[in-house]
C-alpha cells in the first residue's frame, strides 16, 4: 500500500489532486489517477440555509431537496446574469469573521458578494465538478479582497444583510452562507 498525506489549508473547497505512479524494474510501468479531496458540511458557525433568501431580482432560483450531501435544501437555476439575492445572518457576538458559501458548480463563475453597506467584491468560485449530483461536487468558499487574501470583515453582534449577483450568467448552486470566526 501506498500512504499520501497532505496537509489542507482550513476550507480550502474540495480540490483535486493527480497522482502519478512509476514503478521501474524489467518493464517500466506508470499509472494516474485523480483523488478528490472533500471538505465535511460546518457546524456550530453563523449560518444561513440558501433556501432562506430574504430577496431576489433578475430571475427565480429552484429551492431543491434534491441535491446530494446538501444540509438542508439548496438553490438551483441562478443562470442568469445580473440575478441576485439577499440573506439574513445572524452574529452572536462582536468580532473579525470571514464569509464563506458552500457551492457547486461544473464551471468557474463570476458573482459579486456584498455585506451590508460595505464595497461589493467580484469574487471567482472554481468549478466544483458539477451541480450537486454526487457528494463530492460541493465545496467551500471564503470570500477575497483584491489581492487575493481571505477578506476579514470585522462585525459587530446582531443581524447583517449578506447581497451576492451573477456576474456571467453561468450557473452555481448554493448550499448555505457562513460567518467563520477568524481562526476558529
Amino acid at each position: 500500500p501506498v500512504t499520501l498525506n497532505q496537509k489542507l489549508p482550513l476550507l480550502s473547497g474540495g480540490k483535486l489532486f493527480t497522482l502519478q505512479l512509476d514503478f521501474e524494474g524489467a518493464d517500466k510501468l506508470s499509472a494516474t489517477a485523480s483523488v478528490k479531496a472533500q471538505e465535511d458540511a460546518l457546524t456550530g458557525v453563523p449560518m444561513v440555509q440558501a433556501e432562506d433568501f430574504t430577496g431576489q431580482g433578475g430571475g427565480e432560483v429552484h429551492i431543491r431537496d434534491d441535491k446530494v450531501d446538501a444540509t438542508g435544501k439548496a438553490i438551483s437555476h441562478w443562470d442568469n446574469k445580473d440575478h441576485w439575492l439577499s440573506w439574513d445572518i445572524q452574529v452572536e457576538k462582536d468580532g473579525p469573521y470571514w464569509l464563506l458559501v458552500r457551492y457547486c458548480t461544473p464551471n468557474r463563475v463570476q458573482r459579486e458578494v456584498q455585506l451590508d453597506d460595505q464595497a461589493p467584491t467580484k469574487q471567482a468560485f472554481d468549478r466544483t465538478g458539477g451541480f450537486g449530483d454526487a457528494a463530492g461536487d460541493w465545496a467551500h468558499a471564503i470570500t477575497r479582497d483584491p489581492a487575493g487574501q481571505r477578506l476579514v470583515l470585522d462585525l459587530k453582534a446582531g443581524a447583517h444583510k449578506v447581497k451576492m449577483t451573477n456576474l456571467d450568467g453561468l450557473g452555481m448552486n448554493l448550499d448555505y452562507i457562513a460567518l467563520v470566526p477568524v481562526g476558529g
